[in-house]
């Protein structure tokens, strides 16, 4: 099997392709401009089991694709550093390539691999890749191309709670943008409530909105119980104190970006084309510096309840 406590991480190199990338229903990494090279941790995306790369390719009609993508899931081991970092899979996708007949050249093969062998091809491993899939959306959302995989693994960590969240729509699920304004309120309202404990400076109320994420941000990169949640109040109380830093409104002009996960089972409003969070302690006067602090919900009845 894995490293008892492994550390997973995606290295995101996309050139030439407005993207949204999604582990498990979870946005990783956001760029509607196009363009990145970075590594993402994402043991708080990952379920022992069955679990789902999906990349969101936006591409305006009668645009050529000139998408370069290869999205890799790197695996190491966070008790012993010496045991070098191991390539799980790739998943790929070039606008070359598609011209000569390939669209996922550079991805790796289905099948089983050995992670205790460097994940080299064993019909004994304890990893299963799917096949590389590409859907093209249609309706609303036909500007969008889905490159996507599959991997089970039996890994260290539980079943998340946004795995039960009730299923949201996505904004091109919606017949107009006018119909989609209900949700996007109702979202907003959500927000709007975990907000105003900042802005009371009730920070205990605010970790207390934010204890299911932080709670399952500690078993997911072994922490010891209250040190996501600690971490999160000196943050917050040193983002406070600074003089020259001031809470954000969340009145802005227009709307927020509305962001449903792949899965439709995470919900959360975003601002730019990198997807940055709402919730922010900003340099008054404006830009350019600020604190970001990240807020996704899940869904449970008529509760919106912070999850990541």
């Amino acid at each position: 099997m894995f490293a008892h406590r492994p550390l997973v991480n995606l290295r995101v190199d996309i050139d030439q392709c407005a993207y949204q990338l999604f582990l498990n229903g979870g946005l990783v990494t956001s760029n509607l401009e196009g363009n990145a090279h970075e590594d993402q941790p994402v043991n708080h995306w990952l379920r022992t089991g069955s679990n789902e790369i999906q990349l969101y390719m936006y591409k305006s009609a009668g645009e050529p694709d000139e998408c370069d993508v290869k999205v890799a899931v790197h695996v190491q081991d966070n008790d012993n550093d010496k045991i070098p970092e191991a390539t799980a899979l790739v998943l790929a996708h070039s606008a070359k390539a598609t011209a000569a007949g390939s669209p996922t050249q550079g991805s790796s093969p289905p099948g089983l691999f050995d992670s205790h062998h460097g994940f080299h091809a064993s019909d004994k491993g304890d990893l299963r890749v799917g096949p590389v899939k590409i859907v093209h959306l249609t309706g609303r959302g036909s500007q969008i191309y889905v490159l996507s995989r599959t991997f089970e693994a039996q890994l260290p960590f539980p079943e998340w709670a946004f795995f039960r969240g009730e299923k949201l729509k996505q904004w091109w699920e919606f017949e107009s943008e006018k119909a989609s304004h209900p949700a996007y309120e109702e979202v907003l309202r959500a927000y709007q409530g975990v907000w105003s404990l900042l802005q009371k400076r009730d920070v205990t109320g605010f970790l207390d909105a934010c204890e299911e994420r932080s709670r399952e941000i500690d078993v997911a990169y072994y922490k010891q119980p209250g040190e996501t949640r600690a971490g999160l109040r000196r943050d917050i109380e040193n983002a406070m104190k600074n003089t020259k830093l001031e809470l954000a409104t969340l009145d802005g002009d227009g709307f927020w970006k509305y962001t449903v996960g792949s899965t439709g089972k995470l919900i959360a409003l975003t601002q730019g084309d990198r997807g940055s969070p709402i919730f922010r302690f900003q340099r008054k006067g404006g830009p350019p510096f600020s604190l970001i602090f990240p807020v996704v919900f899940r869904k449970e009845g008529d509760r919106y309840i912070v999850t990541r």
